[in-house]
């Protein structure tokens, strides 16, 4: 049984209409610098379920690209990340890439509730190779250390793996 050639480029038709919204980039800021005249955008993403509290934001200053990491931990830990140290990112087909921090890192200690929990946002410069890099093999684990402890966030899997994938990707794009 042979298909009618119209039923086949109606599918291919359709399911490419899902390829193409699925490289929609929609960025939280995309805009002009009105003082620098650079192009501006960011993508916020949240890692692990609601209960773990890591985000990576994704920017782009000019051709720059840039990654910030927050995250919490409970109880009050004064350790603050030095500018200069390391941060690891294990991609979803095994590599491990770092991040040097372009400043320190200083713990903001905030009471949501009934606890004390610390706050670090570490900052640093991402090479076009590096992005190129996550675009390909999205970031599965980022590890960090605070003090002499070593930090691991949620593993990203699924459709959060895929999004900073995405996320890389759009990026990248002009």
């Amino acid at each position: 049984m042979t298909l009618p050639k119209s039923l086949i480029i109606m599918s291919f038709a359709f399911l490419s209409s899902f390829s193409l919204h699925a490289q929609d980039c929609k960025f939280d800021i995309d805009k002009k610098d009105d003082f620098t005249g650079e192009h501006v955008r960011s993508i916020r993403h949240k890692i692990g379920a609601v209960y773990y509290n890591w985000v990576m934001l994704l920017e782009q200053k000019g051709p720059k690209y840039y990654m910030t990491v927050i995250h919490e931990e409970n109880g009050k830990i004064n350790d603050i990340i030095t500018k200069g140290s390391k941060i690891f990112f294990k991609l979803e087909d095994g590599t491990v890439i770092d991040m040097e921090l372009t400043d320190d890192a200083v713990p903001i200690h905030s009471i949501p509730s009934d606890k004390i929990v610390t706050t670090w946002m570490e900052k640093g410069e991402l090479s076009k190779e590096t992005m190129m890099k996550i675009s390909k093999a999205g970031i599965s684990v980022i590890r960090l250390k605070i003090g002499s402890k070593d930090i691991d966030s949620p593993t990203a899997t699924g459709k959060s793996a895929n999004k900073i994938r995405e996320y890389a990707e759009c990026m990248l794009k002009d």
